[in-house]
């Protein structure tokens, strides 16, 4: 639904999404690994639905599964998870999709600030003028994604502990 309607933030609304997914299937079943398992049986099924992104949209699922796996095993506290998190998800969604799109896409940079130019457009009225669009997304993009990851721990934080009660 959110590429459908072409949404700002779709990939960072979906790795939120993703991350407190993980973080909660960590604490089910606390073992290093357990979430690139679940990244693998993730790609496996997106796999089914094959399209010409499958080469990008596998290796960011896996990039994203093992940066987390890395983060949610050193970072116990909510503020240095929603950081660690939060900035690395940010910066794999950013750097990736210039990466993959130069790599995989064929485009030239120019043709992919165009992109992110097309995406901040849909916030012009709200920067000020005479400022670089992309750079002002690419920052509303990081406190965005900060926002959701606090919002991820946090919710998870809460469906521990009612799991906890339930189980006592």
């Amino acid at each position: 639904v959110l590429h459908a309607f072409r949404l700002p933030f779709r990939g960072i609304i979906l790795a939120s999404l993703g991350f407190f997914i993980m973080l909660t299937l960590r604490q089910l079943v606390p073992k290093a690994g357990v979430i690139l398992l679940a990244a693998l049986v993730a790609v496996s099924i997106r796999l089914l639905t094959a399209n010409q992104q499958i080469v990008n949209i596998t290796l960011a699922i896996m990039l994203e599964a093992a940066g987390w796996e890395i983060v949610i095993a050193l970072f116990r506290r909510d503020l240095l998870l929603i950081l660690a998190g939060g900035l690395y998800t940010s910066l794999v969604c950013s750097c990736f999709f210039v990466i993959t799109m130069m790599l995989f896409g064929g485009m030239k940079w120019e043709q992919v600030y165009a992109m992110y130019v097309k995406q901040a457009l849909f916030f012009k009225p709200f920067f000020p003028s005479g400022a670089d669009p992309v750079i002002l997304y690419v920052g509303l993009e990081a406190v965005v994604t900060l926002g959701l990851f606090y919002a991820a721990v946090k919710s998870n934080r809460q469906l521990s502990s009612r799991i906890s009660r339930i189980n006592r």
